[in-house]
């Protein structure tokens, strides 16, 4: 029998992706922006979406799945974190990061023109995102906003970022592949592979037992009839004051050079 919160919860989200973690990671907030499981309104993926391959699958670590100009993800560590994405913030001027900045109330987000390694600002899309408690209550309503980076080569990396609420996020009980202090600022760094399918059948025996044991192994659902693709993403995530940014690039990065980005943020 379903509780009022699963009610409440489905019924939110009836028209968008259905988020759902299985197990406690090793990192819940990497985990859950990955979208880890896409569980019970598949047809809301019905037409599909076009993308390079790995486009696609870094879209999805950053949350930002857009169908119908309209994606839903998990982010957080309390019970569920509802998020929605709109085209129609979209913007392609560095120009208008301050106004998106000061719209999503993030004034004092750092946001660079570019970042190291060459890559150059390409676009800044703005989100809303509200957690769920274990009540059913929506708390800690934020936006936040997602940064494509780009190189002249096409490579890819996304900055999110959002308001860190207490209590909402606590990476220091995460386990992290290496944690590094730089400037008195703690970067967390995981290595993850994500496996898309486009639904559970495809899942294999040796698959579905190593998502409950591997804790650096995802599987996502996307809805897409005999979609099956993998990727190695890699994450860097720290909290700098009140504000929360997240790293996301695939794994033609080598792990220093991933690092200079991060440590560059503030430079």
């Amino acid at each position: 029998m379903k509780s009022n919160f699963d009610d409440n919860f489905e019924d939110r989200i009836r028209k968008g992706i259905d988020i759902s973690v299985n197990n406690i990671f090793p990192s819940e907030f990497v985990k859950d922006k990955i979208d880890l499981e896409i569980k019970k309104h598949r047809n809301s993926l019905r037409g599909g979406y076009k993308m390079k391959r790995t486009s696609k699958i870094l879209a999805i670590c950053a949350g930002i799945i857009l169908l119908f100009g309209v994606g839903v993800y998990a982010v957080s560590s309390l019970s569920s974190t509802i998020g929605t994405v709109d085209n129609s913030k979209l913007k392609t001027s560095y120009e208008d990061v301050v106004d998106l900045k000061k719209e999503a109330d993030l004034n004092d987000a750092v946001i660079p023109q570019s970042l190291a390694g060459d890559y150059d600002f390409a676009n800044i899309n703005m989100g809303a995102v509200h957690d769920v408690d274990e009540s059913g209550e929506e708390v800690n309503a934020r936006n936040d906003l997602i940064v494509e980076y780009k190189t002249r080569s096409g490579k890819v990396v996304y900055l999110t970022i959002e308001k860190y609420f207490e209590g909402s996020l606590n990476l220091s009980n995460d386990e992290y592949t290496e944690v590094v202090k730089v400037d008195g600022r703690t970067f967390y760094y995981t290595k993850l592979e994500n496996l898309l399918l486009g639904s559970e059948d495809q899942l294999t025996e040796e698959e579905d037992e190593r998502r409950e044991t591997d804790p650096f192994f995802n599987v996502a659902f996307t809805g897409k009839d005999g979609e099956r693709d993998s990727e190695v993403s890699q994450h860097l995530t720290l909290v700098d004051g009140s504000i929360i940014y997240s790293f996301i690039a695939d794994e033609s990065l080598s792990q220093e050079e991933f690092f200079n980005i991060g440590k560059g943020l503030f430079e």
